[in-house]
C-alpha cells in the first residue's frame, strides 16, 4: 500500500503539469480564435486520463486502508472534492462537436474549475498536500492502516 501511496503522491505533479499545459493551450486557442489540433486533443486526453489513473489509485488506497470516521474525515473530503473535479474535467468530451473557439472556451472553463477543485482537494490534506514534502523534518503524516 505504501508503494501505491508513493506513486499516487508523485503522480499528482504530472497531473498538475498536464493540467496547466491544457489550460494554456485551450486559452491560446480561445483567445486567438484558432482550431484544435491533434496535439491539443492529445494533451486534454492525457490530462483527463492521468486524472482517471489518480482517482483509481486513490480509491484503491482509500478502500484498502479502510474508512474510519471521524478521525480520517480528510480522506473523504479529499476524495469527494477530487471526484467532483474529475467529473467536470470529463465534461470536455461533450464539446467535441463545437467550433474551435467555442470549444476552447468551454474546455478552458471546465478544466479551470476542475483545477481549482483539485488544488483545494489536495490542499485540504493534513500538512497541506502540496507542500508536505517540504515539511518532512517538522511534520509527519502517517498513512499506515489503523490497528484493528
Amino acid at each position: 500500500m505504501d508503494t501505491l501511496y508513493t506513486i499516487h503522491s508523485y503522480l499528482r505533479w504530472l497531473v498538475a503539469l498536464t493540467l496547466v499545459l491544457a489550460l494554456i493551450r485551450t486559452a491560446m486557442i480561445w483567445l486567438r480564435k484558432g482550431q484544435f489540433t491533434g496535439a491539443d486533443r492529445g494533451i486534454i486526453s492525457a490530462t483527463v486520463g492521468l486524472m482517471d489513473l489518480q482517482l483509481l489509485l486513490g480509491a484503491i488506497i482509500l478502500f484498502g486502508w479502510g474508512i474510519h470516521l471521524p478521525a480520517e474525515r480528510f480522506r473523504l473530503e479529499h476524495a469527494v472534492t477530487i471526484l467532483i473535479g474529475l467529473i467536470i474535467a470529463h465534461m470536455t468530451a461533450r464539446y467535441k462537436k463545437l467550433d474551435g473557439p467555442e470549444r476552447a472556451r468551454k474546455t478552458f472553463i471546465s478544466l479551470l474549475i476542475a483545477a481549482i477543485l483539485i488544488f483545494v482537494g489536495v490542499y485540504r490534506l493534513p500538512g497541506n498536500g502540496w507542500t508536505r514534502w517540504m515539511n518532512r523534518g517538522t511534520e509527519t503524516v502517517v498513512m499506515s492502516a489503523p490497528a484493528r
